[in-house]
């Protein structure tokens, strides 16, 4: 199987501090794991091919432990490998379509890549519509003070916002920064409440599009805002 290899790692620090020996390790993993990143390590034989006793496998793994989840049946994710191989997944794609199926056989979770934006990026489980019959708007007449939220709105998660983003084919869309702007507004556009994060999400990215050069000189915030187009 042939993939990509990270050449600047010598360069990391991270890398350059490991012994030897958890430096082998840690490119035998990479080398054996499947395509979503898992591998399921015999020590025995892992010993034997890195050139060091089982027991200190596990010295290594606790060197390595920062790139690394122990998954609950066992296995060994490591957190980063998806990001770095495949980039931004989709369904069209029929290379990820391998990726996507691994991911769902292993039931990976968002907490198992350690704040990698990797299972961001990824593909997720649609998560289960709710049948909430919430009806109108609330009509707050305060001045300078956003409306309360749309009765029955539900701001969305970060992995619904990625599902949608890979389903809509967004390319590059970061699902953190749109969920940490619209978080911190209280989930608003203008000042009324948000109706639908999906067509807000279609806003952003079309706005995103033809970001181009308008970008030079601007802050986060200030990039945020004209994404939102707010």
């Amino acid at each position: 199987m042939k993939r990509f290899t990270e050449t600047t790692k010598w360069l990391d620090p991270w890398f350059a501090e490991l012994s030897t020996k958890s430096k082998l390790l840690w490119m035998y993993l990479c080398d054996n794991c499947d395509n979503a990143g898992v591998v399921d390590l015999s020590t025995r034989i892992a010993g034997v091919l890195v050139g060091c006793a089982e027991l200190e496998i596990d010295d290594s793994l606790d060197d390595i432990e920062t790139r690394i989840t122990i998954l609950d049946n066992g296995k060994i994710l490591i957190c980063g490998f998806i990001h770095f191989q495949f980039g931004t997944l989709s369904e069209a794609s029929n290379l990820h379509k391998n990726v996507i199926k691994l991911i769902k056989q292993h039931e990976l979770k968002i907490s198992d890549f350690k704040g990698s934006l990797t299972l961001k990026e990824a593909f997720m489980k649609a998560p289960s519509k709710g049948k909430g019959k919430g009806k109108g708007i609330s009509k707050g007449k305060g001045k300078g003070i956003p409306n309360k939220k749309v009765s029955g709105f539900q701001p969305p998660t970060i992995e619904q916002i990625t599902q949608q983003a890979i389903e809509k084919e967004y390319t590059d869309f970061d699902a953190d920064h749109f969920w940490n702007f619209y978080e911190s507004k209280g989930w608003v556009v203008g000042r009324v409440g948000m109706k639908s994060w999906k067509a807000a999400m279609a806003n952003w990215n079309n706005n995103s599009d033809r970001f181009g050069t308008k970008s030079k000189g601007m802050t986060a915030d200030e990039k945020a805002a004209w994404l939102a187009d707010e």
